[in-house]
């Protein structure tokens, strides 16, 4: 698929394919396009040209209030986890389960059994302002699951956060994906690329240029592979 923003082109015909039951990682410099390919992936925006298929069924011709339940299927986790500031944790959980229509008091049950999946069965009252990132993370990843999505897309789940905390959301992504619900991650943070990931696609200058598991990013020679996964400053990636 094609798509340019305020006239210019950022993605130039990214070809991919992202498997409902595994762990799929969109990684690249900033600024290329990775956030960008998932919004598509979730049916949050539009191709210019090219096609987005959603569990085998093509997303980027529907209409919007065909979109709206295609969504809860691949249920999206933003960055910084975009919790509301005015309600406790277990009634944002609970705005999840009241989406697909439930009661607001069976609603809230379920945000509790959630909040235990995740690892926060004593944390419902606490308000977004009372929370560290790491909490905030795992709150919007128990949202998404009240959707009863089938695959779950984080945009860099691990940013800002410190390293215990961003091998906590590894550990929940792969726990996830152990009860069949797999992932798409947008990241370039390189312990969750090596350690998680079942397959990883390096987007550059508008397309994917190395897809294939951790260990051919590791082994791999070639001088863009390289400078991004060795942190280089000197390389053929744009300077920022």
């Amino acid at each position: 698929m094609h798509k340019s923003l305020g006239g210019r082109p950022v993605l130039r015909g990214v070809d991919l394919v992202a498997p409902a039951d595994a762990i799929t990682f969109l990684i690249g410099p900033s600024g290329v396009g990775k956030s960008v390919a998932a919004r598509h992936a979730a049916g949050l925006m539009r191709p210019d040209q090219g096609e987005v298929r959603l569990f085998g069924e093509r997303i980027d011709r529907l209409v919007e209030s065909e979109l709206a339940e295609r969504r809860r299927q691949a249920a999206f986790v933003l960055q910084g986890a975009a919790l509301l500031d005015g309600l406790d944790l277990l009634e944002n959980v609970a705005l999840g389960a009241r989406a697909r229509g439930m009661a607001r008091a069976r609603a809230l049950g379920r945000a509790g059994e959630l909040l235990a999946e995740v690892g926060l069965k004593e944390a419902g009252a606490l308000h977004p302002s009372e929370c560290g990132p790491g909490i905030l993370l795992r709150a919007a990843v128990a949202r998404a699951l009240a959707l009863e999505p089938r695959m779950i897309i984080y945009d860099e789940p691990t940013s800002g956060l410190d390293p215990a905390a961003a091998r906590q959301i590894d550990r929940l992504i792969v726990q996830m994906k152990s009860r069949g619900l797999g992932a798409l991650v947008i990241s370039h943070d390189l312990a969750s690329i090596m350690s998680v990931a079942d397959q990883v696609h390096l987007i550059h200058d508008g397309r994917v240029y190395l897809s294939g598991p951790p260990a051919s990013f590791r082994e791999s020679p070639d001088p863009v592979v390289r400078q991004f996964i060795d942190g280089l400053p000197d390389g053929p990636l744009p300077q920022w």
